[in-house]
């Protein structure tokens, strides 16, 4: 990243591609790898650049074309192109850490309103839940919530909440008895489902490396969507969770057992990925 410097915080989630300009030449490298990579630009020396990967195969691509612009084509021809955003994702958008009870949230977008600041989106953050529970709305912060997001349609806002991977163990927590009762979770290596700790307590997460299990996510977001629901905040995709800093091995349904330093960009991008599979207003 042009400008970034040791000092400063890191960045939250990195791709493993460069494009890298020379006498004209245009060329670009992406390292197929998700472990822990290292790439190096000139750091204590002026030689050369180099990358590394602390896990994996050496696997990499370069890419090369006469323009920086037929380069990026090139590289999304083979990783997968995101279809375009809306255009009110691009507008301006209001969010923090949390806004409620729903008698609050109108204030807010009435004042935007009578104060004539331009916005175009709410973000909900996680006390729009049921004691932290995804895919769950709390009946007493938000007693109706389809009838404040019909409110908020009315004034011109768009409406994203935010969704966490882990799903709290809980019985008679739908989303829990239906995942564990249907084997989506993710496991040890001996088959015993996998627990951290998170906003609600103890989770289990949905193994994303299974179809059906992607497919059971995505499925999870259309009450939402009904609702009124515009977009999705996709939260702490490591998975993150509390004090967990040594490796964990898993046991993944469509993938080889890895670290959790290895899979995490998988799952990262397979739990964006699932609900464009069945949510049909997933922005």
């Amino acid at each position: 990243m042009p400008g970034y410097i040791l000092s400063a915080d890191p960045l939250y989630s990195t791709i493993p591609f460069y494009i890298g300009i020379h006498d004209s030449l245009f060329y670009g490298i992406f390292l197929d790898n998700s472990s822990k990579t290292h790439f190096n630009f000139g750091a204590s020396q002026e030689r050369n650049s180099y990358f590394t990967c602390e896990q994996g195969d050496l696997n990499y691509y370069l890419i090369y074309h006469s323009s920086v612009a037929k380069i990026i084509e090139s590289y999304t021809w083979l990783t997968g192109r995101m279809p375009l955003p809306p255009v009110w994702s691009l507008g301006f958008q209001q969010c923090r850490w949390s806004y409620f009870p729903q008698s609050e949230v109108l204030t807010l977008a009435q004042t935007f309103r009578d104060k004539k600041i331009p916005c175009d989106v709410i973000w909900f953050d996680i006390h729009y839940m049921d004691q932290y529970k995804v895919f769950t709305w709390d009946n007493n912060r938000f007693p109706d919530p389809k009838g404040m997001l019909s409110k908020m349609d009315q004034l011109g806002f768009k409406n994203v909440v935010i969704v966490d991977p882990g799903i709290k163990v809980e019985k008679n927590y739908a989303a829990y008895d239906d995942g564990l009762k249907n084997d989506h979770f993710v496991k040890y290596p001996d088959g015993t489902v996998y627990h951290g700790q998170v906003w609600p307590g103890w989770c289990a997460f949905t193994d994303y490396t299974s179809p059906a299990a992607r497919i059971w996510w995505g499925k999870l977001f259309q009450p939402n969507i009904e609702q009124g629901i515009d977009g999705f905040w996709c939260d702490m995709n490591e998975f993150a969770t509390w004090g967990q800093k040594y490796l964990t091995i898993f046991n993944l349904k469509e993938m080889v057992i890895r670290s959790h330093t290895r899979w995490r960009i998988i799952f990262l991008h397979w739990k964006w990925h699932a609900p464009l599979l069945k949510a049909v207003k997933i922005y």
